[in-house]
């Protein structure tokens, strides 16, 4: 049985992924990290929510080689993110 996971429990999955990592990675590596979890997660879909992401300012992608981009995460992204968790709180 495959659990369904939502596109905003996602997007806070790669955020937190990207944190972990100290900010920065490959894309196929976090692709692969997400898979683990999300194992039938398309890298169709993993690239559309990469750019939701960095369209909304939380990440920078950039071509590194062929076929390869890296993954930065944007610090104003993360204090957004701290902040709506204090007013959870």
């Amino acid at each position: 049985m495959v659990l369904k996971i939502s596109k905003s429990n996602i997007l806070k999955i790669i955020l937190d992924e990207l944190e972990e990592a100290g900010g920065a990675m490959r894309d196929k590596d976090l692709f692969e990290i997400l898979r683990r979890d999300i194992p039938d997660l398309s890298m169709k879909e993993f690239i559309r929510y990469l750019l939701i992401l960095e369209f909304n300012g939380c990440i920078d992608v950039s071509t590194i080689g062929e076929n390869l981009r890296a993954v930065n995460l944007i610090k104003k992204c993360q204090e957004k993110e701290e902040s709506s968790s204090e007013e959870e709180s």
